[in-house]
């Protein structure tokens, strides 16, 4: 049920941002600024693998069950230039070793309620974000879609509870390396798109 509801999801949400232009940007932008460090190029296989190694750290065990894996997926989109990849500019060759991401995973409960249960889901976010943002990949745009048993009428279904996007011209940006943990809402206030289903919680 959770991999059908999580392919159902993705599939829409990538055809919206597609379709908004989200992951269009400028080939004028060339290499990322000194905020995130220089990123190595590799394979997109082991692209995958490192982020999906990275992304369980991090998010470490459920709870309250933890036997069940929080990371649910990693997909993997390739960066859309405004100019057509076959157009031979330095900033298209940089751009063709990027790839922008979908990060799926489940999201914790927590016992004092839905406020804290939402800010621990922030905290995810930031960690996670973090951690890419200075592992020295090749990564672009980045999107982490929270997944959790709503109740929807008399039923109760695994669906999207939290979507955080976050584009490469902000995350060039910010002092990732400086950011500790009570940054947690600056770099909430800071996503490009941000989105918290009231059921699950709410966060200014």
């Amino acid at each position: 049920m959770v991999s059908a509801a999580v392919s159902g999801f993705v599939v829409g949400v990538v055809v919206t941002l597609a379709a908004l232009g989200v992951f269009a940007h400028s080939s004028s932008q060339g290499a990322p600024p000194a905020t995130i460090p220089p990123a190595t190029p590799r394979p997109r296989v082991a692209i995958k693998a490192a982020v999906e190694n990275l992304a369980t750290k991090v998010l470490g065990p459920s709870y309250p069950d933890p036997s069940k894996k929080r990371l649910l997926a990693v997909h993997l989109i390739a960066v859309d230039p405004d100019l057509p990849l076959h157009v031979s500019t330095p900033a298209t060759r940089l751009l063709q070793n990027y790839v922008s991401l979908v990060i799926e995973f489940r999201l914790n409960d927590h016992p004092l309620g839905p406020t804290w249960r939402a800010r621990l889901a922030r905290a995810d976010v930031f960690q996670v974000m973090k951690a890419l943002y200075t592992s020295r990949l090749p990564i672009y745009n980045v999107e982490m879609v929270g997944m959790y048993p709503l109740k929807s009428g008399k039923k109760t279904r695994v669906q999207q509870a939290l979507v955080a996007y976050l584009s490469h011209t902000t995350a060039a940006t910010l002092p990732w390396k400086r950011f500790k943990r009570t940054d947690e809402g600056k770099l909430w206030s800071l996503l490009t798109y941000r989105y918290v289903n009231p059921r699950f919680g709410s966060l200014p």
